[in-house]
């Protein structure tokens, strides 16, 4: 019973002193220098993908729907069935 127990407080150990794999993260988004406003539209809608690319590798790794939004209609369809 003793060496039964040692075993498990062993493997438990082990398994918990292992390190998670994680993946790597997504690449930084470095802007190029805009000199025209459609220039400038474009890097500020390749910045915003990159941001949402991060939020989705960030909720995969920690398991979370923190960035999950509802559209503005659900919302309010939600808010008009709770009254």
């Amino acid at each position: 019973m003793k060496q039964l127990l040692i075993l498990l407080l062993l493997i438990i150990s082990i398994g918990c002193a292992t390190p998670q794999i994680i993946s790597t993260p997504p690449d930084a988004f470095h802007p190029q220098r805009a000199t025209t406003d459609k220039e400038l539209i474009s890097q500020w809608k390749m910045s915003l993908i990159r941001i949402k690319e991060w939020q989705a590798w960030y909720d995969i790794q920690v398991g979370s729907n923190y960035f999950y939004r509802l559209s503005p209609t659900q919302t309010i369809q939600n808010e008009n069935s709770n009254q």
